[in-house]
């Protein structure tokens, strides 16, 4: 059995109310999300079916930043690990989310990696 082929989305801006004080949950702001799409294997000839379209993952994780505030970067990653899974044909998907937050440090961030169930 051949590996699995990966589509990687990196830096992607996604405007979201996310945040542990009310004031900060208040104001929209914006995460830089990176995506690892797993997929059984890429199209073997130059077309679209068989792929999974990633403008499509990119506005479907951007929809889903907004649908609701949330405390946590954990909550939000396993929403968007969620959300990949019930709408495109992967097997994997890991999801980095990464914020300014703290002074003194560039970003804070997590990663979730989840699979689809068998």
């Amino acid at each position: 059995m051949s590996e699995p082929d990966t589509i990687l989305v990196h830096g992607l801006e996604v405007p979201c109310y996310l945040g542990v004080p009310e004031e900060e949950r208040a104001a929209l702001q914006t995460v830089r999300v990176d995506l690892e799409l797993e997929t059984a294997a890429f199209p073997s000839q130059d077309h679209l079916d068989g792929t999974v379209d990633y403008h499509a993952v990119a506005l479907a994780v951007k929809e889903e930043a907004l649908k609701r505030p949330r405390l946590l970067l954990e909550t939000m990653a396993q929403d968007f690990c969620s959300t990949i899974l019930d709408g495109c044909q992967v097997s994997k998907v890991t999801v980095r989310i990464r914020k300014k937050v703290l002074p003194d440090t560039e970003w804070v961030g997590v990663q979730v990696t989840r699979s689809q169930q068998k």
